[in-house]
Parts: structure tokens; sequence; C-alpha cells
């Protein structure tokens, strides 16, 4: 079990995750993106990618 924060009620930070979720998902062996936070005043974004082995 895991626990994520997120924080894409804020525009500027639900543009960044799609911006990121767009460009990674491009790559066939991403299957996934979760636990997306991003701190704009720090200039921080953390995030997991769910890969696949098979490529």
């Amino acid at each position: 079990m895991g626990v994520y924060s997120y924080n894409t009620k804020n525009d500027e930070s639900a543009k960044i995750q799609n911006t990121i979720l767009e460009t990674i998902m491009k790559h066939n062996w991403v299957l996934q993106m979760h636990g997306f936070y991003a701190d704009i005043a720090k200039k921080e974004i953390r995030f997991d990618v769910v890969m696949s082995y098979e490529f």
C-alpha cells in the first residue's frame, strides 16, 4: 500500500502534469505515472513512473 500526495487542483501544476504525462507516455515501456507533486515556488517536481520490463 502506498500513499501519494498530489496537487493538480492548481492550474499551473495540472498543466505541468499533463505535459509530463504526454511526454513520458510516448515511450512504449511506460505503463503509467502516479504520485505527481509539483512545488512551483521551489521549482521541484516528484512523480513515479511504472515501467514494463518487456522492452
